[in-house]
């Protein structure tokens, strides 16, 4: 063998993750506290491994949060490291969304979709959009093959999910509506 001149152990120890340390994701309000693992680089001199850790965001499914929730595993939560103490990382709700998979099997042909959004205050002061989406429905005795809905009708849905959007935003903070939606 030609040109191997280092010995095998030397290989492995440049290995990245050498470099790094491993940090705890607390999420707040759920069944599992720590939902993952991040690894950061270690600190060296001025640069601090929990500066890197700061601001990142994590997107995990309700399903990885709860024990017991298999079935909503089609919703993505956002968590942001807002405080980073010894090894453990302090997260707050970033925001939430729906898988792709999920949102394409929602959209049915000779079917209306009504999207509505709105931005509120909580009571504690967060600043919140929220973005719904609907869908028209047969009814049970119905001979068409379309339900689309007028014009008329989807203003004064969308006007009724805009408020009631705005009232539920408004009268709770945001750790209760996590837990609502």
């Amino acid at each position: 063998m030609v040109g191997l001149s280092l010995p095998l152990f030397s290989l492995f120890s440049q290995h990245a993750f050498v470099k790094k340390e491993w940090y705890n994701i607390l999420a707040p309000g759920f069944d599992k506290r720590c939902i993952t693992l991040s690894p950061a680089n270690k600190t060296i001199g001025q640069r601090q491994s929990s500066e890197n850790l700061k601001g990142r965001v994590f997107k995990i499914s309700l399903a990885d949060c709860n024990y017991q929730a298999e079935a909503q595993s089609w919703r993505t939560l956002s968590f942001k490291v807002d405080e980073v103490k010894g090894f453990d990382c302090y997260t707050n709700f970033y925001g939430m969304d729906i898988t792709r998979d999920k949102a394409c099997s929602m959209v049915k042909k000779w079917h209306s979709l009504i999207e509505a959004t709105v931005q509120a205050k909580t009571q504690d002061g967060y600043i919140i959009r929220l973005f719904s989406i609907a869908f028209t429905k047969r009814t049970n005795k119905q001979v068409k093959a379309t339900t689309y809905a007028k014009s008329s009708h989807k203003k004064l849905i969308v006007k009724k999910m805009q408020e009631i959007m705005q009232a539920t935003v408004q009268k709770s903070t945001l750790k209760e509506l996590v837990k609502t939606l």
